[in-house]
């Protein structure tokens, strides 16, 4: 039992010491480049299994074609646009023309019950 108990104490000895130097050891064992070079990889490993990477490359092509869509169709307005520029003067001119017109009617009727009233009397 004596033995048992020596050994015993021993063990716990050694172990203490162990445990002592286990903190000094790791220090000694970690390399930080090597350490930072895992946990990079490791971040990159997380990155392409969120597919981020991929959603970017796939943004970036949406924005390609809606930029040559948007492109194309600039140019494809582009006539009609030209065409119809000056429909808004062109209608504003003609309903200056057309009231004007309009109030000369109204004159020349205004002149033709005048003339025929004092015609009446005639008959």
């Amino acid at each position: 039992m004596r033995e048992l108990s020596q050994t015993n104490a021993a063990y716990h000895l050694a172990l203490q010491e162990r445990l002592n130097k286990f903190p000094e050891e790791i220090a000694q064992r970690v390399d930080p480049e090597e350490l930072a070079e895992a946990m990079s990889e490791s971040f990159r490993q997380q990155l392409s299994a969120t597919a981020l990477e991929d959603t970017g490359r796939l943004l970036g092509a949406s924005i390609a074609s809606l930029t040559m869509l948007s492109s194309d169709f600039a140019a494809a307005a582009k006539p009609i646009t030209n065409q119809y520029a000056g429909i808004g003067t062109t209608v504003s001119t003609e309903l200056t023309k057309l009231t004007n017109a309009s109030a000369e009617l109204r004159r020349h009727n205004a002149g033709l019950i005048t003339q025929a009233s004092e015609e009446r009397w005639q008959w």
